[in-house]
C-alpha cells in the first residue's frame, strides 16, 4: 500500500511539474494516473479540477471539485470554486448554493459574498445583490471595486440617488480613475438632473476649447457602458478637432470591433497607414479585419507590407499561411509555412497546419513525417493524432486511421472531426452502426454540423440495404 501512494505521490508531482510549465492536458493524464491509485486524495482532485478549469472544462472541473468537497466538506476555498465554474457555465443557482456553503463556513467570507453578489447580479435580482455587497462593505469600507458594483446594481433597480453614492464612495477611494468619474457623470442623467449631471463635460467640451480629451473620455465611458452607437459619435467629435489623434482613432476601432462594422474599420486603418506607412500592428491588424468580411487576397496584401518591413516575423508568416489555406492556396501555404519554420523549427501549430496542407495535396506521407515531429514533441497534441488518421484513412489503412482518432478523442473527447472521420472509416470499412454511433457523438457536440448529418443518412440507408440482403438470404 505505501508503495502504491509512493507512486500516487510521484505522479502527482508530475503532474504539478507539467502544470507549471503550462503543458495542462499532460498534467491532468497525470493526475489521473495519480488518482486512480489514491482516490481519496482531496489535494489532487483539487489540482485536477484547477487545471480542466484554465483549459475551459467547467463540466469536468466541477465533477472534481465535487468529488474533493466528498472528502472534506468544510474547504472553503473549494466551494468557491466549484462555484465559480457553474458561474462560468451560466449555473447561477447552483453558484450560489456553493458560496452559500463557503458563507457557513466562514460568514465573512469577503470573496465569497463578492461572488454571491455577482452571481445574483447575472440572474437579475439584484436587490440581493445589493444585500451582499452592503455586508462586503461593513466588513471592508474601504474597498472601491465593491462600492462600483453596489452601484451597478442600484443603477440596474433605477435608484440613480444611491447608485451615484457608492459611485461618490468609489471615487474618492481612488480619485485618479477617470473612467470612474465618467461613469459616475454619465449615470446622473438618470436621475434627471442633466444640467448637472453634464455641467462638467460643457466646460470642456466648449467648442472654443480645442481639446478633444474630453471628448475621448467621454466616448470612453459609453464604451464601458456598453452604448456603442453613443460612444462612436464622441470619437468622431474627437476627430472633428483633431483629425490625427490617433487615440480617438484607436478607440473608435474598438467600437467598431463591438458593432462587427469592419468595412469601417479597414477605413480606419487606412487612415492611421497614410499617417505611419511602417506601422507593422496596424498593416497586420487591417490583414485581420479583412478575414472577418471574407477578403483573404486583400489580408494576404497586408500581410505582404509587414512582411516587407520585417521579413522574420514568425505570426505573419504563420497568418499568411492560413489565409493561402482558405484560398485553397496549398503549395504557397506550405511556403509560408517553411519559412516561419526555419525561424521556429519545433512550432507545433506551425507544422500542423503544414501537415494538414500537405493532406490537402494528397503528399500523405510527407504530411505523416509532420505529425510524427509534432508527437515526438508534444505526445498529446490532438490536431496531429487526428492529421496522421486522416493520412492513414486516405491512403486506405482504416485500421490504422481508427486507432490515431481513438488515441485524439481519448484526449479529447468532443473532438468532433475526429468523430466524424472515425465514422467516415467505419462506414468504408462496412461497419455501418458503430459508423452511426460515432455521427450520432458527433451531433451531439455539434447539432449543426451538415456533412456529419448527410454522412449518418448514407450509412442509415447502407444499413438498411445490407439487412435487407440478409434478409433476402435467409429466405432462400
Amino acid at each position: 500500500m505505501k508503495k502504491n501512494l509512493k507512486e500516487a505521490k510521484i505522479w502527482k508531482t508530475k503532474g504539478k511539474a507539467l502544470e507549471g510549465q503550462g503543458k495542462y492536458k499532460e498534467a491532468i493524464k497525470c493526475y489521473t494516473r495519480a488518482l486512480k491509485i489514491d482516490p481519496k486524495d482531496g489535494k489532487t482532485w483539487k489540482s485536477k479540477a484547477k487545471t480542466l478549469k484554465i483549459q475551459g472544462k467547467y463540466i469536468e472541473a466541477i465533477k472534481c471539485y465535487s468529488r474533493a468537497l466528498k472528502i472534506d466538506p468544510k474547504d472553503g476555498k473549494t466551494w468557491k470554486e466549484k462555484g465559480k465554474s457553474l458561474k462560468a457555465r451560466g449555473k447561477y443557482r447552483e453558484a450560489i448554493k456553493c458560496y452559500n456553503k463557503a458563507l457557513e463556513l466562514d460568514p465573512l467570507d469577503i470573496q465569497a459574498l463578492k461572488m454571491k453578489g455577482n452571481a445574483m447580479k447575472a440572474r437579475g435580482r439584484y436587490k440581493s445583490a445589493v444585500i451582499c455587497y452592503t455586508k462586503v462593505l461593513k466588513i471592508d469600507p474601504k474597498d472601491g471595486a465593491t462600492w462600483k458594483l453596489k452601484g451597478n446594481a442600484m443603477k440596474a433597480l433605477g435608484k440613480y440617488e444611491e447608485a451615484i453614492r457608492c459611485y461618490h464612495k468609489a471615487l474618492k477611494l481612488d480619485p485618479d480613475n477617470s473612467y470612474e468619474w465618467y461613469i459616475k457623470r454619465l449615470d446622473m442623467a438618470g436621475t434627471g438632473d442633466h444640467r448637472e449631471s453634464f455641467k462638467s463635460y460643457r466646460k470642456a467640451l466648449d467648442p472654443k476649447h480645442k481639446y478633444t480629451n474630453p471628448w475621448n473620455n467621454k466616448g470612453l465611458a459609453l464604451y464601458y457602458l456598453l452604448e456603442y452607437e453613443d460612444a462612436m459619435r464622441c470619437f468622431d467629435k474627437a476627430l472633428e478637432i483633431d483629425t490625427s489623434d490617433m487615440e480617438a482613432l484607436h478607440n473608435k476601432i474598438l467600437t467598431l470591433e463591438k458593432l462587427g462594422r469592419y468595412e469601417e474599420i479597414v477605413r480606419c486603418y487606412d487612415e492611421i497607414l497614410e499617417v505611419k506607412p511602417d506601422d507593422t500592428e496596424s498593416w497586420f491588424n487591417r490583414g485581420w479585419t479583412l478575414t472577418m468580411l471574407g477578403r483573404y487576397e486583400e489580408m494576404i496584401d497586408s500581410l505582404d507590407m509587414v512582411l516587407k518591413i520585417n521579413s522574420k516575423d514568425v505570426e505573419v508568416w504563420f497568418n499568411k499561411g492560413w489565409a493561402l489555406d482558405k484560398l485553397g492556396r496549398y503549395e504557397e501555404a506550405i511556403d509560408s509555412y517553411n519559412k516561419a519554420l526555419k525561424l521556429k523549427p519545433d512550432d507545433i501549430e506551425l507544422l500542423s497546419n503544414k501537415g494538414w496542407s500537405l493532406n490537402n495535396l494528397g503528399r500523405y506521407k510527407e504530411a505523416i513525417k509532420c505529425f510524427n515531429k509534432i508527437l515526438d514533441i508534444s505526445p498529446s497534441f490532438t490536431n496531429a493524432l487526428n492529421g496522421k488518421g486522416y493520412a492513414f484513412h486516405k491512403t486506405g489503412k482504416y485500421k490504422k486511421a481508427i486507432q490515431y482518432f481513438d488515441s485524439a478523442l481519448e484526449i479529447d473527447p468532443v473532438f468532433t472531426y475526429a468523430w466524424y472521420m472515425k465514422g467516415y472509416s467505419l462506414y468504408i470499412m462496412g461497419r455501418y452502426e458503430d459508423a452511426v454511433k460515432c455521427y450520432d457523438r458527433a451531433l451531439e457536440i455539434d447539432p449543426d454540423y451538415m456533412e456529419v448529418k448527410k454522412s449518418k443518412e448514407e450509412a442509415l440507408f447502407s444499413m438498411a440495404d445490407h439487412n435487407k440482403g440478409d434478409e433476402n438470404n435467409d429466405t432462400r
